[in-house]
């Protein structure tokens, strides 16, 4: 005997943006996450499961009262922060170091 489950699944893929970062959530997701919970009453791991997604995500998308993009924070300094000024010099003259060598 074979159980024959039919079951609805809703998976949409990750979309990138510019940066190369993936999306998970973006404004279409986001709105389906909320139609299911709202609408169908469906649980935040049934969400999850649907949507292939992590269950804190459908969490925190739901405490969201609008949609608003994943914002990486900008990282002013790095290794080579002090020396910025050399690495730009070198990138404006690569074939003037390529010909000294």
């Amino acid at each position: 005997m074979e159980l024959d489950e039919t079951r609805e699944t809703t998976i949409m893929a990750p979309q990138g943006n510019h940066t190369g970062e993936v999306c998970m959530v973006d404004q279409e997701r986001w709105a389906e996450i909320r139609r299911l919970r709202q609408s169908e009453q469906v649980s935040i791991s049934e969400i999850g499961r649907r949507l292939d997604l992590d269950r804190k995500t459908v969490r925190r998308s739901l405490r969201q009262t609008t949609w608003h993009p994943y914002q990486r924070t900008a990282v002013t300094e790095t290794l080579l922060t002090a020396y910025a000024d050399v690495v730009r010099a070198r990138a404006k003259s690569p074939r003037e170091t390529l010909l000294a060598k």
